[in-house]
């Protein structure tokens, strides 16, 4: 595989903020495929030239000679770049990421959301290459008091991004798929849109399929009564858009937060928000979390066929990031620089983190169903006796072996699973007590030594 970032993440050819990020993401991908990096097998190659300043001096979105380069590789790595905006010093050009997305028909827009203390494990299909946003540029001035723009929603583009959605579904024994719309009110694309998510959902019958309105989903994803039932989103261009920059804020913010844009021949990988200028303008571009783009360079890691290695960043960065903190990214000085939190995540061994962490009292009465359950399975299992403090240690040893179940479950999945040990896969012990530990915050010797 040959790995393009879509600027010279070693100079300050990206915009805003791309230079800090993007650089840090460099860094932990050439630390994590050193060995394939060094033997040839992976090459990355830098494309220089996409920053605001190339393209409105030739007035397009992606300049000719740098599209060339970028449509000889089907795995990019792309830093943020500048849309331009009212008031700008910059031609009002069409937004690279748009044109991109368009150029080499990536028309899924795939970004998870994962918050595991909170039981939130989501991942959101957006339609890329239609909705509001393909003539966002082509709109008309009819006078000074009347414009319109253009929403353009069509049954191919619906089917193929909804039928993805439904496909990563069934591949995932995910149960559910929601479609969000506004068909209520604007009837014909949205309810083209629907319409075809009805249609496709009759094919799987084994997958629940419901749908909302726009409006009142950007409130149930606030609900912590009813945000946890929901799975997988499908959804077109706009509402995608928005939706998962107010998803990725329950992650810890937009700064955290990666995506994947898939195509049939390739897939560009990015940090979901652009390049901050006003971050760059007040000093604190240095400040800016790399966990986007370093998210995103998991995604990548998944797509090229080394996803354990991806798995392993992402619960790195869930550790990190939400569980452990401790440095903390803040924007501003006085948090730590983009640097640091990447040293931090470098640095991170799984089994010493997690037996470092502090235990509370709150987090062994919240947790000690689940470790009753735990225990139970155990001795369902023939793998430990009646007595835990005895022989829990033995089935430690192989925890730290979690990355031979691939899939990630969510602590409610984790229940059920120990509930039902009957119904576990090969391995599935082990993914048990990696995701007990990592919800509760309990050292591995604080387990053993609890008196259930």
């Amino acid at each position: 595989y040959q790995c393009d970032w879509s600027s010279d993440v070693c100079s300050s050819d990206l915009d805003g903020i791309g230079p800090y990020i993007s650089l840090e993401a460099q860094r932990v991908l050439e630390h994590i495929l050193a060995d394939e990096l060094e033997s040839g097998k992976i090459i990355f190659q830098f494309i220089e030239g996409l920053t605001i300043e190339n393209r409105a001096a030739v007035g397009k979105a992606i300049p000719d000679d740098i599209l060339r380069e970028i449509k000889k590789c089907p795995i990019l790595l792309k830093g943020p770049t500048t849309t331009p905006r009212k008031g700008d010093p910059w031609p009002n050009i069409e937004s690279a990421n748009v044109a991109m997305r368009k150029e080499l028909d990536l028309f899924a827009n795939v970004r998870p959301v994962r918050v595991p203390e909170l039981d939130i494990d989501w991942t959101f299909f957006r339609e890329n290459t239609e909705g509001a946003y393909v003539l966002g540029s082509e709109g008309i001035k009819v006078t000074d008091d009347l414009t319109i723009d253009f929403k353009v929603i069509t049954r191919p583009g619906a089917e193929r991004i909804i039928r993805l959605a439904f496909e990563y579904a069934a591949e995932n024994n995910i149960s559910r798929v929601t479609a969000v719309t506004k068909a209520n009110v604007i009837k014909t694309t949205d309810g083209l849109f629907l319409d075809t998510f009805e249609r496709i959902a009759k094919e799987y019958p084994n997958i629940e399929a419901d749908d909302w309105y726009i409006d009142i989903m950007t409130a149930k994803l606030l609900d912590p009564n009813r945000r946890t039932q929901f799975k997988v989103f499908v959804l077109p261009n706009l509402y995608g858009d928005i939706l998962t920059d107010e998803a990725a804020q329950l992650q810890g913010g937009v700064g955290t937060a990666g995506s994947a844009n898939i195509g049939r021949r390739y897939a560009m990988f990015e940090a979901i928000h652009g390049s901050a200028p006003r971050m760059v303008k007040e000093g604190r571009a240095k400040y800016a979390d790399p966990f986007s783009m370093i998210r995103a360079g998991a995604m990548l890691l998944n797509r090229i066929g080394y996803g354990d290695r991806g798995r392993n960043l992402e619960m790195a960065l869930d550790i990190c990031g939400q569980l452990e903190k401790r440095i903390a990214i803040t924007g501003r000085p006085g948090g730590a620089t983009a640097r640091e939190i990447t040293d931090y995540l470098m640095g991170l061994k799984r089994p010493r983190c997690i037996e470092e962490r502090a235990l509370s009292s709150a987090s062994i009465a919240r947790n000690l169903v689940a470790i009753k359950m735990f225990h139970r399975f155990l001795v369902a299992e023939g793998d430990v006796g009646e007595d835990p403090t005895a022989n829990m240690q033995s089935g430690m040893t192989s925890a730290w072996a979690w990355t031979r179940v691939p899939d990630v479950l969510t602590i409610s999945e984790v229940n059920k699973l120990l509930n039902n040990p009957e119904e576990s896969p090969a391995g599935i012990r082990d993914r048990a007590i990696m995701e007990l530990l990592y919800a509760t915050g309990m050292r591995v010797s604080e387990l053993i030594s609890l008196k259930l």
